[in-house]
């Protein structure tokens, strides 16, 4: 279940990429998932990521001059990785991902892309 979660996590940015083009993202944010460490299991309760998972996340953001914005927990915990929004207002999102890229503990980085939706109408077609 894990593995199909996080194909399908990573054809969602695969495609979203695909069809928004370079300059459709938002600069100085990327999407990161980070391994969770040997023999720990990612639970998400009504009181989100465990702390000592929070504080990873935190620190590995901090090392890059950047801040973390969203921890999406509920794929995190279905995934058994954590999946996170980070922001830099001092580093360019190339810059983010280049330092990422090199960490041992990055699954996987990408920009975070802007998705638009369509209009109602351009979306439903009458039969």
């Amino acid at each position: 279940m894990n593995k199909i979660l996080s194909a399908l996590f990573l054809v969602m940015l695969l495609t979203s990429s695909a069809f928004s083009g370079q300059d459709n993202y938002q600069d100085g944010e990327v999407l990161v998932v980070f391994k969770a460490p040997e023999g720990v299991h990612v639970s998400a309760s009504g009181l989100g990521i465990d702390s000592d998972l929070r504080a990873l996340v935190t620190s590995a953001a901090s090392d890059i001059d950047s801040e973390v914005i969203d921890v999406y927990e509920t794929i995190s915990e279905l995934d058994g990785n954590i999946f996170v929004l980070l922001r830099s207002h001092s580093k360019t999102t190339q810059e983010l991902i280049d330092a990422l890229k090199s960490r041992p503990d990055v699954v996987s980085v990408s920009p975070n892309y802007k998705l638009r939706q369509k209009s109602l109408s351009a979306r439903i077609t009458p039969n």
